[in-house]
């Protein structure tokens, strides 16, 4: 009422509304200086499993002011008058109110201005394949849900690399490394540090001896030598290679079936190794191949399921 009073004296006597307005105390919204307000809270929300920093924007704000969410106590790292950047710890979930207190006693209040969200945990669903080898080097796929860009994955308490994050946050991949036989859980963390514990049942991986997974069946590999040139090879009821086929038509001939020992299995010719194989998975395998025109390169292969053709992950 003061500073509308002001604004019409001062339009009487033709002075400047602002600075007259000035020397009674009002601000140019008509608001007294020095008045304890929030204008806005940045964000209004924050997840129940981590600490959130939230930027109050306001009026008043004096040198050692105390920030509440609820009944609980914020961290000020930065204060203005008009801004404060206060961190709020993990919290149960709900929504509650956000309290500016100066030293002197003034405080303002505003009811169910930030809200505590509960994010899912990650959580898992299946592994493929769940077996490999001892000696390492198995791709696994992981699947399941509510995976988060930025997460990490442990198998048996060890750090693997995450290889890929699907968008969709159902998947991901790693390589699982050597170790002896023995299951081991996968666990998986998001970046808000919920993780996989509360859901072990699906998240077993198991090493065994190479020469304990089945080599039979055909199957399908592609060059790592960057053109993804496929070839396939046949294995027959013995656990025996009988053939390598490249992908112009190209036959390795295998006038004797050449057997797996330990989950390895090569075929040489004048001291030169044409073709090795290493069983890493239940149905994976990789190895070396010089032979004609499959070119010299590194592979990996997946066990073919008569897919007319096609390849199975």
């Amino acid at each position: 009422m003061k500073c509308r009073h002001t604004a019409r004296l001062a339009a009487r006597m033709g002075l400047a509304l602002v600075g007259l307005a000035a020397l009674c105390g009002c601000d140019s919204k008509t608001r007294p200086s020095g008045v304890l307000s929030i204008t806005s809270l940045a964000p209004a929300s924050g997840l129940t499993t981590q600490a959130t920093t939230v930027t109050i924007r306001g009026h008043g704000f004096k040198p050692d002011a105390k920030v509440s969410f609820g009944n609980t106590r914020a961290s000020v790292s930065s204060l203005a008058d008009d801004e404060i950047i206060a961190t709020i710890g993990a919290h149960d979930p709900g929504t509650v109110d956000v309290s500016v207190t100066n030293p002197d006693g003034q405080a303002v209040t505003i009811t169910s201005a930030f809200a505590f969200m509960f994010a899912q945990a990650p959580s898992i669903g299946t592994l493929s394949p769940s077996i490999g080898s001892t000696e390492g080097g198995t791709l696994v796929s992981v699947n399941g849900s509510n995976f988060k860009p930025g997460l990490t994955a442990t198998l048996d308490g060890v750090p693997v690399s995450v290889l890929f994050n699907t968008f969709n946050g159902t998947s991901f991949a790693f390589i699982a490394p050597a170790h002896s036989v023995g299951t081991a859980d996968v666990v998986v963390r998001n970046v808000d540090g919920q993780d996989t514990t509360a859901h072990p049942f699906a998240a077993h991986y198991r090493w065994t001896p190479p020469d304990a997974l089945d080599f039979t069946g055909n199957w399908s590999a592609f060059l790592g030598d960057g053109n993804d040139s496929p070839f396939s090879f046949s294995v027959d009821d013995d656990n025996a290679l009988t053939g390598v086929t490249c992908f112009e038509g190209s036959h390795l001939p295998l006038p004797t079936p050449v057997k797996v020992i330990d989950g390895h299995v090569s075929v040489s010719s004048n001291g030169s190794v044409l073709f090795s194989a290493r069983i890493v998975g239940n149905e994976q395998t990789v190895g070396t191949i010089n032979f004609g025109p499959c070119h010299s390169s590194n592979w990996t292969g997946w066990k073919d399921h008569g897919l007319s053709g096609q390849r199975e992950r």
